[in-house]
């Protein structure tokens, strides 16, 4: 199994929890915390496209 399928249903399940607080915030026009769980979310997102960008091979010269 690899590392990718490994990471996958924590990123799914993290991810997931952080979108839904989100839409739950937003559709009860709580937008402090809305705004907190679309940082999260983003955080979120942009840490695993840096994992994914260190996990990938190097470029053939």
């Amino acid at each position: 199994m690899s590392a990718q399928s490994e990471r996958w249903p924590w990123w799914l399940a993290s991810g997931g929890i952080g979108l839904f607080w989100f839409l739950l915030a937003a559709g009860n026009n709580n937008w402090f915390l809305a705004a907190g769980a679309g940082i999260y979310f983003l955080i979120l997102v942009i840490s695993e496209l840096a994992a994914y960008r260190a996990r990938r091979p190097p470029p053939r010269s």
